[in-house]
């Protein structure tokens, strides 16, 4: 395998943590992307102790990864563990402890406010614990980006670094769910060079609407007026934030494309 080509992290909120969809989608394509990227693939998540008793083995991560992670823990206090997810793959993952930078989380809603008018609600605990994370994965890649030129691949093939200098943007992001979104949106706000996907695997929007019992989803879509609909259902904050995703991400996708029907038609890939 080509060692000199791009970097991959795979970004979500259920890496070593199974609540649901998410953690199956990720998980099951696994193999298939470390078949692909080797050990330039790498999965970045929230370490949760409990969860990752269970599925999560400490590793020594490589030169490069240490010194970022070491930077970031002397310079921020962004505590985090390097090591390998017992998955089929068992992929390489690189867990945040969010708790490490708590202290922030005012500060970070104030400023996605002042950069996307984003409302952040103190009651929803959810969000704010997501907002953390991906601070923390924002951090990581904007330290990743300004450490790379300095480091050359080993011929063990970790991730110590390339035969060359990363061109940019050769290091990609791929975000997935709302959830993840967070971390985008700093990456962006900051002008971290790299390259991002946002996935959804279905709307917010889309999932509370037909949660509520509708059986013509689809057939109603052209008559929603998302914005709306979702300051109806007091969900706007969570639905502006994986807009804002959308829009801003290098590449939007979904699972499939009915999946796409709802994005389309809900003005997410419109700047």
């Amino acid at each position: 395998m080509d060692l000199s080509g791009p970097l991959l992290f795979e970004v979500a909120s259920e890496v070593c943590n199974k609540v649901g969809g998410i953690y199956t989608v990720i998980s099951t394509k696994a193999p298939v992307t470390v078949e692909e990227y080797g050990a330039r693939v790498c999965y970045l998540g929230p370490y949760i102790e409990r969860k990752a008793a269970a599925e999560f083995e400490s590793r020594p991560a490589s030169d490069l990864l240490s010194s970022v992670m070491k930077e970031l823990k002397e310079r921020i206090g962004l505590e985090s563990h390097f090591g390998r997810w017992l998955i089929p793959g068992n992929p390489y993952a690189l867990l945040f402890s969010i708790n490490s930078v708590r202290d922030r989380l005012n500060t970070l809603k104030s400023d996605l406010w002042e950069k996307y008018q984003l409302p952040t609600p103190d009651h929803d605990h959810e969000m704010s614990e997501m907002i953390l994370f991906g601070f923390a994965v924002a951090l990581f890649l904007q330290e990743l980006v300004k450490q790379k030129e300095n480091f050359r691949t080993d011929q063990t093939g970790s991730l110590n670094g390339f035969q060359h200098p990363i061109g940019e943007r050769e290091i990609i992001a791929h975000f997935h769910e709302w959830l993840a979104g967070f971390g985008l949106l700093f990456t962006h706000a900051w002008g971290v060079r790299v390259a991002t996907i946002f996935t959804t695997h279905a709307t917010l929007l889309g999932r509370w609407i037909c949660a509520s019992g509708s059986t013509t989803f689809y057939h109603d879509l052209p008559k929603i007026e998302p914005d709306r609909e979702a300051g109806e259902r007091g969900i706007f904050h969570r639905h502006l934030a994986e807009k804002l995703s959308a829009q801003l991400s290098t590449i939007f996708t979904t699972v499939s494309e009915i999946t796409a029907t709802g994005p389309s038609l809900f003005s997410f890939s419109i700047l």
